[in-house]
């Protein structure tokens, strides 16, 4: 943990980013704040109270568009499990809050909109409004949903058990697009059934899946209560190399990427090289020496991923009890 005076500059600093004029200066202040959560200075709670809080109002699109999708990595994978929830209900409520107060066709609204149907698929506290968007009933002024948004929106209903398969067919027979395609099988793939993450599972192994479709079904899967996946994790570690031999190195890097084990929690075991996933993982390097380097090198970036995420979890557990 940083000593006082570096603690005490940045919150200096994350008080003042929203407040600086400069949009370079902008950026350069939340470089500063994401690479300190990153290290560990900063604790990622904070980065996201302060994007909830001040973040939303930016103007400047990619500005936005970056501290969001940071925001997002910092609840979902550096903040402990057990402490998500009440942090994830104060990032959406500010997400709908701008979505539905931005200026009417401007980019904030647009970014502000993606983020919410993306978060939106962790917690079902707006699927009334979600309902409406989707049914015409509420509109955001300016903002053509289109395909791909409309997608974003019935994954997330789909995925906290807010929409049927039926009305995901009738909503496809509506939009046979191939962004249509995609949402739809996504959407799918994301019902929170075991049934539906052994479909999932099974069109996803069987290699029969355009790249894009590959994608949206993982994307899909992913989105799940970790005791729905824990089942297929050691079928993962026993399958990679399978995967690689038969696939070709595209789709075999987005199944080995995408299939990673993602509900890591630092309190599942006493240090992070004891986690079970990073533990599968070691030892699948250390019993596939032989494997390509390619390949090898995929596993070695994941596993620096997953000791980071879990360090990071470490840190503001061990903040907790203080």
């Amino acid at each position: 943990m940083p000593g006082l005076p570096r603690r005490r500059g940045l919150s200096a600093l994350a008080d003042a980013a929203h407040l600086l004029s400069e949009p370079l200066a902008r950026a350069l202040a939340h470089s500063q704040l994401w690479a300190a959560v990153r290290d560990g200075s900063l604790d990622p709670r904070d980065y996201v109270r302060l994007v909830a809080q001040h973040g939303i109002t930016e103007q400047h699109s990619s500005i936005l568009t970056t501290i969001v999708d940071r925001a997002l990595e910092a609840l979902e994978s550096f903040t402990p499990p057990r402490l998500r929830t009440p942090l994830r209900g104060e990032l959406l409520d500010a997400l709908h809050t701008g979505m539905l107060n931005a200026e009417a066709g401007s980019d904030a609204q647009l970014t502000l909109t993606r983020a919410f149907a993306r978060l939106a698929t962790k917690d079902g506290a707006h699927s009334r409004t979600i309902e409406e968007l989707l049914s015409g009933s509420k509109k955001l002024p300016g903002l053509d949903l289109g395909s791909q948004l409309t997608w974003a929106l019935w994954t997330a209903q789909t995925a906290t058990a807010h929409a049927t398969r039926s009305q995901l067919d009738q909503a496809h027979h509506a939009d046979t697009s191939r962004e249509g395609r995609l949402g739809y099988v996504r959407a799918v793939a994301a019902m929170p059934a075991e049934e539906a993450k052994a479909e999932a599972w099974k069109a996803i192994t069987l290699g029969r899946l355009s790249n894009d479709e590959l994608s949206a079904t993982i994307s899909g899967f992913q989105l799940a209560a970790p005791a729905l996946l824990t089942t297929y994790e050691d079928t993962y570690f026993d399958s990679i190399r399978t995967w690689w031999d038969e696939h070709s190195m595209e789709i075999a890097t987005r199944m080995i990427r995408g299939l990673y084990p993602r509900a890591l929690d630092a309190e599942a075991a006493s240090s992070a090289e004891e986690n079970p996933t990073v533990l599968a993982t070691q030892n699948w390097l250390n019993s596939n020496g032989t494997a390509p380097g390619a390949l090898r090198r995929i596993m070695t970036e994941l596993l620096d991923d997953a000791r980071r995420a879990l360090k990071l979890q470490a840190g503001v557990l061990a903040h907790q009890k203080r």
